[in-house]
């Protein structure tokens, strides 16, 4: 009866802000609509797979911190985003997560992570402008050597978070130096 947070990474290597590689299955796909479905599937066949086995997790990330662009085709820039593929694809992700939930009865919630609370400041304004819209969370990494957001101002950051898009928020990763 633990609550857990399931983080599909949507790669075949661990996803963070410089790296959001498309895994190798879906390489060839170009048409985003046809992407956008290979997300949708995967999410909520894998979600209907756990929940058979009585492992519905509580939260779901959709992505591990999309600072930049999901799913990015080789040579694409890796701090870009094209915001209506990008809206797209994660929303049918969200979509996956949204239908699992209303298969199996059973209320998981949706997390989207981005890597700093000051970069978590302007994307989910960028997100919202795109109609990103229908999470339940907002997931931050907060890793102070590479913030420059202090551990005094971090509060401010996470209520400015809160307050203007009315979403839960966790601070999801975190490290912080001692010696």
């Amino acid at each position: 009866n633990m609550p857990v947070l399931l983080d599909f990474h949507y790669s075949d290597t661990w996803a963070d802000p410089g790296n959001q590689a498309i895994p190798a299955a879906w390489a060839s796909i170009t048409n985003v609509t046809t992407l956008g479905d290979s997300v949708y599937n995967y999410t909520l066949n894998t979600l209907l797979k756990l929940g058979a086995e009585n492992l519905t997790p509580s939260i779901v990330q959709v992505g591990n911190e999309i600072n930049s662009e999901v799913l990015q085709p080789n040579g694409q820039p890796k701090y870009t985003i094209n915001w209506t593929r990008n809206a797209l694809l994660i929303n049918r992700g969200i979509q996956g997560v949204r239908e699992a939930s209303r298969r199996l009865n059973k209320n998981i919630e949706v997390m989207l992570h981005i890597a700093q609370p000051e970069n978590a400041i302007w994307w989910f304004q960028q997100a919202n402008t795109a109609n990103l819209t229908d999470f339940d969370w907002i997931g931050i990494s907060y890793y102070p050597l590479w913030s420059n957001t202090t551990l005094d101002n971090l509060p401010t950051r996470i209520n400015t978070l809160i307050s203007t898009h009315g979403k839960k928020l966790m601070v999801v990763e975190t490290a912080y130096p001692y010696t």
